[in-house]
């Protein structure tokens, strides 16, 4: 008696993951595979691995890095662009706009995280490239 229930149970858990939904490979040239078999295959991944948003980091950090050093030659007397110099007016308008623009950058970002990771990890690198060329 034992047995015969023990193979029944075995049966039925058997047709259910016979009947159970199928999951499709990418590729669809496979046939897809159900029920436990499928939940156990699936790979983990960091969520928002920083490799795949190299190019936004790079970008933040080269144009933070260049309104700094604008930044740092508007008070220095030598510089093309300091207070004597010709295009002090336009260097001036152009590097404070863009360390204007660095608080806003966060707040959207602070908002946009989730969503955009590439967009936060670009105003941190932003700002960290402004503040950089005033450490040295």
């Amino acid at each position: 008696m034992a047995t015969a229930n023990f193979q029944a149970r075995i049966e039925r858990i058997q047709n259910a993951q016979n009947n159970a939904p199928m999951t499709k490979k990418a590729s669809f040239r496979t046939p897809g595979i159900g029920g436990v078999a499928a939940v156990m295959q699936t790979k983990r991944r960091r969520r928002h691995p920083v490799r795949d948003h190299i190019t936004s980091i790079a970008l933040g950090l080269v144009i933070g890095g260049l309104l700094g050093v604008l930044l740092m030659g508007l008070s220095m007397e030598g510089a093309p662009w300091g207070p004597a110099g010709q295009f002090h007016t336009i260097a001036y308008y152009a590097t404070m706009g863009g360390l204007g623009l660095a608080p806003l950058l966060v707040f959207l970002s602070v908002i946009m995280a989730t969503k955009r990771p590439g967009f936060a990890l670009f105003t941190l690198a932003y700002v960290t490239g402004i503040a950089a060329p005033m450490m040295f």
